[in-house]
């Protein structure tokens, strides 16, 4: 049984999956799997001749195909065929530098049960790879607040103890974005985080913009909001909650979705006085 499975889902970028391989199989770490879930790409003979090469290489992959259902779906694919006790998530396009699963496993095996999720700091880069932004918030312990305040773990960044799927379920694919944060949430509801302070992650920011791509990441910020709307006002973070729905219905007007626009400003001018 492995103590690692890496979940890498996939979706018509070969060149980016050689790259994130090769990031997994310099890893210090050696005792993990890497399961790799193709959601419906057209270029799936080229996928499954970089897996060979690195299974040549000594990798133990396990390459599944199956209809694109988008990320979520694959993520969870993957978390169902896991063995090992941790769960690491990369995306096709994104790398781990050679410490990164060392690093953390070291610390969950030092930690309480409590530490259901151990993250890194990450280092976001362009397309040229040109530092963008550095992700390097610190939090430990009962962190719910604080990720209610904001998303500050990049999901390659994160590794989860994999009982915690049992206790939280999987990703909600219902969710057209923002599917990381809603889960990092109730993970949080349960189980404390720990942060290796260190930049071990690389995380490829791409700028291919357009109306629909926009759109649903806004839609994934109200879906959020709208389901743990009761918590932030329980936790007393109603001033948190009302900044980001005052937010978000300016973001959709401007996107020309008038009808959202108002449901979020409705949403945002019915919160409890108290």
């Amino acid at each position: 049984m492995p103590t690692v499975s890496v979940i890498i889902p996939t979706y018509n970028r070969p060149k980016f999956l050689e790259r994130s391989l090769q990031s997994v199989y310099k890893q210090t770490f050696k005792d993990f799997e890497v399961i790799i879930v193709d959601d419906g790409s057209v270029c799936r003979a080229d996928n499954e001749k970089i897996v060979d090469k690195y299974v040549r290489k000594g990798m133990k992959i396990k390459y599944f195909y199956q209809k694109n259902i988008g990320a979520p779906g694959a993520r969870n694919r993957g978390i169902k065929e896991a063995e090992g006790k941790y769960i690491a998530f990369l995306d096709d396009d994104d790398e781990f530098l050679p410490e990164k699963l060392e690093r953390q496993v070291r610390l969950f095996e030092i930690s309480s049960e409590k530490v259901g999720l151990i993250y890194t700091w990450a280092k976001e880069v362009d397309e040229k790879g040109n530092l963008l932004r550095k992700h390097c918030i610190s939090v430990r312990g009962n962190s719910l607040k604080e990720i209610l305040k904001r998303n500050f773990i990049p999901s390659p960044s994160a590794m989860v103890r994999k009982e915690c799927f049992d206790k939280v379920g999987l990703f909600d694919e219902n969710f057209p974005s923002c599917q990381d944060w809603e889960m990092w949430t109730r993970i949080a509801s349960w189980y404390e985080f720990d942060v290796v302070e260190d930049f071990l992650v690389i995380y490829h920011k791409h700028f291919n913009f357009s109306i629909g791509k926009s759109r649903n990441a806004l839609y994934g910020y109200y879906a959020y909001f709208k389901k743990y709307q009761n918590l932030y006002l329980q936790l007393g973070m109603k001033s948190e909650l009302s900044n980001y729905l005052g937010w978000l219905a300016y973001k959709m007007a401007i996107m020309g979705d008038k009808q959202k626009a108002q449901a979020v400003s409705y949403t945002h001018l019915t919160l409890p006085t108290n």
